[in-house]
């Protein structure tokens, strides 16, 4: 008789579990979205910090000069924690406030779409500033005299950038550049790998990558000398050139560091 009631009770609690995961998952599919636009012209700097939003930049080309931001936030977040602003070419994107915790769903997300409009091509930003703490960092097409974005757990990732200095910060996501032509690169991670593959448009370079524990890896697709100093697992072919202004510094704790050219 006792084991009939403790098997009884087992099944009310695994149907109540069940229950429960399920109005969840319900809950979830039909959490509220809501979302935000900001548009802004003459746009020269941008700077972005968040906290859980997810950052997604790019540039095209278009008629008119103007930078159009949207945000969209679903589930335990709301856009209205995104406070969007411009002021003498600046434009200013910030988290102003926190996801509701006691709002429990099963798929939430935070994005912040920043889109670069421009007529000329050969139009750049002056400087980009992206701080994130756990969201991820895409920026596409993009030309700028700086750029620096520095993420605490979430991924950087860049392609077909331009710059005079370039940085990306991580300490637990991994960093991946792809297209990058710039003339100063600094990244730093301190769990994730960095994999940067650089423009055949690449003239000179000052570069300087650290990790503690991931891997690093340069690819380029163009023949300049190269000035290589490093600490770690080498594994590259390339020799160096002590007399080349283009000097590159990688250190590594314990993952591999590579240099090709493709």
């Amino acid at each position: 008789m006792n084991i009939n009631k403790r098997s009884s009770t087992i099944l009310l609690i695994i149907v109540a579990a069940v229950a429960c995961l399920a109005y969840i998952f319900i809950r979830s599919l039909a959490a509220p979205t809501s979302s935000k636009g900001f548009t802004a012209t003459d746009i020269q700097n941008i700077h972005i910090d968040v906290e859980n939003a997810k950052v997604h930049m790019e540039a095209i080309k278009s008629r008119e000069n103007k930078t159009e931001v949207e945000v969209i936030a679903k589930g335990k977040y709301d856009s209205s924690n995104i406070n969007i602003e411009s002021k003498n070419n600046v434009l200013v994107i910030e988290q102003v406030g926190s996801h509701k915790i006691l709002d429990i769903n099963l798929i939430n997300s935070l994005d912040i779409y920043v889109k670069v409009e421009t007529d000329e091509a050969a139009n750049q930003l002056d400087q980009i500033i992206v701080t994130s703490e756990n969201g991820r960092v895409a920026i596409e097409n993009l030309r700028s005299r700086t750029i620096a974005v520095q993420s605490k757990n979430g991924e950087i990732n860049m392609r077909e950038i331009s710059s005079d200095e370039l940085s990306a910060h991580s300490t637990s996501g991994a960093i991946r550049l792809d297209g990058v032509n710039t003339s100063k690169l600094d990244t730093t991670t301190e769990n994730g790998s960095s994999h940067i593959v650089f423009s055949n448009k690449l003239e000179n370079l000052i570069a300087s990558s650290a990790s503690s524990s991931g891997s690093i890896n340069y690819i380029f697709h163009n023949n300049i000398s190269l000035d290589l100093k490093w600490k770690g697992k080498w594994s590259s072919t390339l020799t160096s050139d002590e007399d080349s202004p283009n000097k590159i510094v990688l250190e590594s704790g314990s993952g591999k560091i590579s240099v090709s050219r493709e």
